[in-house]
């Protein structure tokens, strides 16, 4: 309901672990291979509604069990205050086996909170998790206070507002009917509410009885989002101690009339969900409330779940605190200013105002409130066969064309405003997920199928920094990085790659890589002389069945050598990026990062790193800076760029970039890094006199003081006999906030795609052979047989530059937190230096 900090989830599912470790290391895709293996049971093939009992058969891990053995973290761990289980908890029948895990889950689970909330922005109050492994073990952790005055310790008993969550329980019911044959999914809604979208039009067309069934569950059906209308809040603000019905949210959105011709566009939003909840009760002659009980919690023995306001927990739900902008809204509105009580220092106590409007105003869209243990065994039910055959089940899970979300759950990568943060653990390995966020509380579940692993998360501050989706993450990292307990005695292979507690990744490049990865569109924009390209997210499905761009190596080169090189050194390189490709929606608007470079071509402007940056979510643009082509170069009276014209090109295609019609719309650009190569790096380290550049990557740059003081990466190459790397030293050493490294056995060209291209061609042999060893390094140094890798040197610099950026752009910008084991993550790369002064550029003898 209320949007949140969007968190799309991605491949890098390891804590701290790129996409490059996971990548390289054998032994992390067997044991992924293997948990498939271990996966989910069958599904049944009946075309009609399953409404068997199926009682899961748990073992469960108390709170109290959890909490004891999570109090044996690290000492380094932060520990919130600790809880006890209520009375009421349940256990179900030991099973054979001993009731012991192998793996103490709740200490690796407890240490995994902690450490999330203790980076909690400007506090996390408490979290309850619970997490259903493979061989039915049931972990239930929790951390924190209910309450921040009274410091009511948090328990897994306690009742949360699990907000959009409810979507998918709600789609469940509805697909439950439409199995039966009693809905339609592709009928108008209208056929079972009658009059009730009257007067749903949009220019001039009446659409009230055109909106589908399945249009309401995929966010097709073109409802504005009440939760994202600061006068819907104004409007509630005035009338806290009553509560709305179903029908008055139908009638503010139809007053709204739609914001796209229903079927033709994806906008998520909870109205939709609502006028399922009326659909079910016009089915079934029925309150929803009882629906739902009857159909979903009752036959899975949930009783720890309700619908208000028709139903009560036997408990009110935890204090819930607005954060951030949330309670800066409500400081302001003069209702909810009223009472100063609300203010607990830097958030506002939701639960000390009227619940009426706000318990009421979700209802089958957002109301539900629970444990999250019942949520968590919901979502496996969901695709066990407990409340759906295998038909119904595919029909949950088919998007629609303009995004990942399918009727009422996302698939893979999450597309949703509320930030659903389904995650995509592999090529293989998917999440059918949904998150929750209304004032004060914000929650996440999901199923894994491959891991046949369900887990629910509720936190009580909205919104939660870090997202809940990052503990998530986290949360199945740790399975995938612990033994084959995970999976069970059956599965005595499933072992996963161990991961160092600081592995010295930079700080805050977990969560930012949780970011995507989105497909990646490029398109070239125009300055008045010259061409900017522009690298950015794409929804996946919005390109499905298309093919990437693919370019001739040969135009990878630079100009300059190209008439020396061999012809058989081109070839087709596939870019992985789709030319034009529609820019992604739904992600909030994504930062900005440039490339800077300087001998010729854009296309050569290092694409295996700008490429990766969009797919996590920045917006990346190269222009090509200089005037440094081969008749610029020759011809001294054709002129060249000086460097404020450089710096002058490089703001304007920000502007450019932030007033495009197609990208606009969805870039920050009120600021940007500046990624500088080579001669770029004048560029990069000049351009920090806009204040619109937050930080620059100078890489085997020309030393260049920056304008202004800004945190700064240097990276330079032991081998380069273009740049000296000591020039970078000495620059290194006069600025207040940088980090420098020199990378082993390597050369100028390295950072580039073209010299990776080299490599695999034999290494420009035949021309070192024509031209002798000197003359070669300096055109392109970095690239020859005896050099390092350059793939692996250019893995190595996405998680440097792609960290760096996270870390400047992030809403707690700070220095760049780096170690030099940063380099283990990557194999074939070695530091000859890390902060530490370069040793003196080594001699390379002419072979002529």
């Amino acid at each position: 309901m209320y949007p949140t900090s969007q968190q799309h989830k991605c491949l890098n599912t390891l804590p701290f672990v790129h996409t490059a470790q996971v990548r390289k290391s054998a032994a992390a895709l067997a044991a992924i291979t293997l948990l498939v293996s271990c996966g989910a049971s069958p599904l049944p093939e009946s075309d009609g509604a399953t409404t068997a009992v199926k009682t899961p058969a748990i073992s469960i891990v108390s709170a109290t069990t959890a909490v004891a053995t999570a109090s044996v973290a690290p000492a380094t761990s932060t520990m919130a205050p600790t809880s006890v289980a209520p009375a009421t908890s349940t256990t179900a029948p030991a099973p054979a086996t001993p009731a012991t895990p192998k793996t103490d889950w709740a200490a690796i689970f407890g240490a995994v909170i902690d450490d999330w909330q203790s980076k909690g922005v400007p506090v996390i109050p408490g979290v309850s998790v619970a997490v259903l492994l493979p061989d039915g073990t049931e972990v239930l952790v929790a951390r924190g206070v209910a309450d921040l005055v009274e410091k009511t310790p948090i328990t897994t008993g306690d009742y949360f507002r699990i907000g959009s969550i409810s979507k998918s329980i709600t789609s469940v019911a509805l697909l439950q009917l439409v199995a039966e044959g009693l809905v339609g999914l592709d009928e108008p809604a209208a056929t079972y509410v009658d009059d009730l979208l009257d007067g749903y039009t949009l220019d001039n067309i009446e659409y009230g009885d055109l909106v589908t069934v399945r249009q309401l569950l995929n966010h097709t059906d073109g409802f504005a989002e009440y939760a994202f209308d600061l006068g819907f809040y104004l409007q509630t603000s005035e009338r806290l101690d009553e509560e709305f019905e179903p029908r008055e949210i139908i009638e503010w959105a139809i007053s709204k009339g739609p914001q796209y011709a229903p079927g033709t566009a994806y906008e998520y939003n909870t109205v939709g969900h609502v006028v399922a909840g009326l659909v079910i009760e016009a089915v079934t002659e029925q309150p929803v409330h009882e629906v739902l009980r009857e159909r979903i919690f009752a036959p899975l023995g949930l009783e720890a779940i309700y619908l208000p306001p028709a139903e009560d927990p036997p408990q009110p739900v935890v204090h819930g605190y607005a954060a951030s902008a949330l309670k800066a809204a409500l400081d302001l509105i003069p209702a909810t200013a009223a009472y100063p009580d609300a203010a607990v220092g830097e958030v506002y106590d939701i639960s000390v105002i009227p619940q009426e409007a706000i318990r009421s105003s979700g209802w089958t869209g957002g109301g539900i409130e629970a444990q999250v243990s019942d949520v968590a065994h919901i979502f496996r039910a969901m695709f066990d066969g407990s409340l759906m055959d295998r038909n119904t089940v595919a029909e949950f899970l088919t998007t629609s064309e303009f995004s990942n979300y399918a009727l009422g759950i996302s698939v893979g990568e999450a597309d949703v405003d509320t930030a659903s943060s389904a995650v995509e653990l592999s090529e293989r390995a998917i999440s059918y997920s949904h998150g929750g966020g209304v004032p004060g509380f914000r929650s996440h579940a999901a199923y894994y199928p491959e891991l046949d692993v369900a887990l629910a998360i509720s936190t009580n501050v909205l919104p939660a920094e870090p997202d809940v989706g990052v503990l998530a993450d986290a949360l199945i990292a740790a399975i995938l990085a612990t033994t084959d307990s995970a999976t069970g005695d059956n599965c005595q292979t499933c072992t996963g790659p161990s991961v160092a507690a600081d592995s010295g990744v930079p700080a805050g490049l977990d969560s930012f890589l949780a970011q995507g990865p989105w497909a990646v569109g490029v398109r070239t924009l125009q300055l008045d002389d010259r061409p900017v390209e522009v690298w950015y997210p794409v929804e996946p499905t919005a390109v499905a069945g298309r093919s990437t761009e693919v370019v001739d190596s040969i135009d990878l080169i630079s100009e300059l050598l190209l008439p020396l090189i061999p012809g058989d050194l081109g070839g087709a390189v596939d870019t992985g990026a789709y030319r034009n490709a529609p820019a992604a929606r739904g992600g909030g608007q994504f930062h900005v990062a440039s490339y800077s470079h300087g001998s010729p071509g854009y296309r050569q402007a290092a694409t295996f790193l700008t490429r990766h940056l969009a797919s996590h979510g920045i917006v990346t643009f190269a222009v090509e800076h200089l005037g440094r082509s081969l008749t610029t170069l020759l011809t001294p009276l054709a002129g060249a760029d000086s460097p404020t014209d450089d710096v002058s090109d490089l703001l304007n295609a920000l502007d450019l970039v932030g007033s495009d019609g197609e990208l606009g719309p969805v870039v920050d650009s009120s600021e940007m890094v500046v990624i500088g190569h080579s001669a770029g790096a004048r560029t990069a380290a000049l351009a920090t006199s806009d204040e619109r550049v937050a930080g620059v990557v100078l890489l085997a740059g020309v030393p260049q003081q920056p304008e202004s003081d800004r945190p700064s990466l240097m990276v330079v190459f032991e081998n380069d006999s273009v740049i000296d790397p000591f020039d970078n030293w000495v620059l290194h050493q006069s600025l207040d906030n940088s980090t420098f490294m020199n990378i082993a056995e390597t050369g100028h060209a390295a950072p580039t795609d073209a010299c990776a291209l080299i490599q695999d061609r034999g290494g420009l042999t035949e021309l070192r052979e024509a031209l002798g060893e000197r003359l070669v390094r300096a055109g392109e140094n970095g690239c020859l047989p005896e050099d390092a890798d350059a793939r692996a040197v250019q893995d190595f610099l996405q998680i440097l530059i792609t960290g760096f950026v996270s870390e400047v752009l992030s809403p707690q910008k700070g220095p760049l937190v780096l170690t030099a084991d940063v380099v283990d993550l990557v194999d074939g790369v070695e530091l000859r230096g890390f902060n530490e002064s370069p040793s003196v550029l080594p001699q390379v003898e002419n072979s002529d």
